[in-house]
């Protein structure tokens, strides 16, 4: 009897036992998987990645600046685009004029202009070589685009120094607006 016994004890132990193995499996199965999810959570909570647009942000320019940035695309277009349209060399060109003077450098000046503008403006009385140097910027104290801006913005109608490119770019007007920015 007491085999008999056992062995239907083992039975029904045995049948709990899968009982219980099936149990265990699924909650085996579900620890894995939860432990699983957590652990990503954990491992890739500080990892989270960024996409980074590169921006060259250029720095504001403040009026004085903007306006000296002005100033200097209208000579420029005063000399490249129109005066020494085209020259590999614009200090160096010489043409001479309907009034038979030689017009140098790339803003075109002619030696009695730039002589007459260095004594009004600079109080300076030079010769001949010395406005040339000034007209093709090879002068060591007087840099020609600060002469011709000078001559431009201080000289009442100085712009009328280059009559064609005045008209066709209507210098005039422009330095007009200039200056109000520049005396606000």
């Amino acid at each position: 009897m007491k085999v008999k016994n056992l062995i239907k004890s083992l039975e029904n132990l045995d049948s709990k036992f899968e009982d219980i193995g099936l149990k265990n499996r699924l909650a085996i199965i579900l620890s894995i998987v939860l432990l699983i999810t957590l652990a990503g959570i954990y491992f890739l909570k500080g990892t989270t990645t960024y996409n980074v647009v590169s921006e060259v942000v250029e720095p504001k320019l403040t009026l004085e600046e903007k306006i000296a940035e002005v100033k200097k695309e209208l000579i420029d277009t005063l000399s490249y685009e129109c005066e020494v349209v085209g020259s590999e060399e614009p200090d160096g060109v010489i043409i001479f004029d309907v009034n038979e003077n030689a017009s140098i450098g790339k803003y075109q000046w002619q030696r009695e202009s730039v002589k007459y503008y260095a004594e009004k403006l600079y109080g300076k009385t030079i010769k001949n070589d010395e406005a040339i140097a000034i007209a093709i910027g090879w002068h060591p104290e007087i840099d020609v685009d600060e002469f011709t801006l000078r001559v431009l913005f201080e000289e009442p109608d100085g712009y009328t120094n280059w009559q064609n490119c005045s008209n066709k770019f209507n210098l005039g007007r422009e330095i007009e607006i200039i200056k109000k920015f520049a005396d606000e």
